[in-house]
């Protein structure tokens, strides 16, 4: 994450160090009506084991105000969570957010064991639904990406989201109104009911000319060809294509572009500008490695997107290609066999039986950096095992 006052200029080149930050989701069982003393507790026992293990990169935990943002140190608040268990006499289960301030890979990677241990150490009630979430920040501080590594990003996501990325997330995380498929945001959101593509009124904004001239030939197969049109051709382009057509949530897509732009004027959200590629749909998690995993798929996959030529994007998208083949061919199977309930012909089977581009294919192809392959495995038996780490 990042916060810049700069001028809203697009980038002229993705190089750089990457810049990471993370929000962690759970629930803690809390006897006030509002859980401040909780927060207070959860703020005081995370400072001491950041202090404790000589860690100083943003070493500060603070319970902040509402609306109030900080990205230099860990902030501890409220978050609304949906679905919490019930309440219990005089308690009640309330959702806790805990975000990170913005910090390269390395110092990530000694400070998040520290702060998902010193979670589970708590002296309170608490636990992890699937309806909490681990989302997963990825910029370069405060100087965003171009928007060659941004399409490169979605077209990558449009193609792989389906049958690879959901793959390696929780199932109940594919539900979620708060990280909605790309395709499914994209193409189907912004189709009003009567036939009529949806207009900025919908979000209560008004957006570019440009925007409005895209929404008016958008069809659900054409949303690559929009997205390479020699128009879209600055970052704010990019992100209103690919944001969801959601009034109070047009941020909340699997994959979010939105904290690119500053939507406290396009959208009129108070949402501050990050500068960040947001990654919403991974399940929350006290798991380190689980964690990890997660953020070395993200970075891997906008490392690939901002640094991979033209040859080695085009075969990953010729791999990718076949799935979606596959998943229509089993549709149109199963729509027959729905038909013709009487034919005796073969069951339709998985596309992935006969398509061999399987997950730990599209994990190599994008340079997942996992030597033991740990982080592999962790990811794979996270999404195939409904429990949550």
């Amino acid at each position: 994450m990042g916060n810049s006052n700069d001028e809203n200029l697009d980038p002229i080149d993705d190089s750089g160090e990457l810049t990471v930050g993370a929000e962690i989701e759970f629930l803690v069982l809390a006897t006030k009506y509002k859980p401040i003393d909780v927060l207070d507790q959860i703020r005081e026992h995370i400072e001491a084991c950041i202090k404790a293990r000589g860690i100083t990169a943003g070493a500060k935990v603070v319970v902040p105000m509402p609306g109030q943002h900080q990205w230099g140190c860990w902030t501890v608040k409220e978050e609304n969570i949906e679905k919490k268990p019930a309440d219990e006499r005089n308690k009640k289960w309330y959702g806790v957010e805990i975000c990170s301030p913005v910090m390269n890979f390395a110092t990530f990677r000694t400070a998040i064991p520290v702060v998902l241990s010193a979670i589970k150490e708590l002296d309170v009630p608490k636990m992890v639904t699937d309806q909490c979430a681990f989302q997963v920040h990825i910029g370069r501080g405060n100087k965003g990406f171009t928007p060659l590594t941004l399409k490169k990003l979605a077209t990558i996501i449009a193609f792989s989201e389906e049958d690879m990325l959901n793959k390696l997330c929780h199932p109940a995380r594919l539900e979620s109104e708060f990280a909605v498929s790309i395709n499914q945001s994209i193409l189907a959101e912004k189709a009003g009911s009567d036939g009529q593509k949806t207009t900025s009124q919908d979000l209560g904004n008004k957006r570019s000319v440009e925007y409005r001239n895209w929404l008016k030939d958008l069809k659900p197969d054409n949303l690559l060809i929009t997205l390479w049109d020699s128009k879209v051709s600055s970052v704010k382009n990019v992100v209103e294509l690919l944001t969801p057509n959601q009034p109070l949530l047009p941020y909340a897509a699997a994959v979010s572009f939105f904290n690119l732009i500053d939507s406290r004027q396009e959208f009129g959200s108070d949402r501050p500008i990050k500068r960040t590629i947001e990654f919403r749909r991974f399940q929350g998690t006290l798991d380190p490695v689980a964690a990890l995993a997660a953020f070395e798929l993200c970075m891997a996959l906008v490392e690939f997107a901002r640094k991979s030529d033209p040859e080695k994007f085009s075969n990953l998208i010729k791999n990718l290609r076949p799935s979606i083949e596959e998943q229509n061919k089993l549709a149109d199977q199963k729509q027959k066999a729905a038909e013709n309930p009487g034919r005796l012909d073969e069951t339709p089977s998985s596309p992935t039986d006969k398509n061999p581009y399987r997950r730990e294919d599209f994990l190599k192809d994008i340079e997942y950096h996992d030597e033991d392959g740990t982080y592999v495995k962790c990811l794979v038996d996270q999404a195939d095992n409904p429990s949550l780490g």
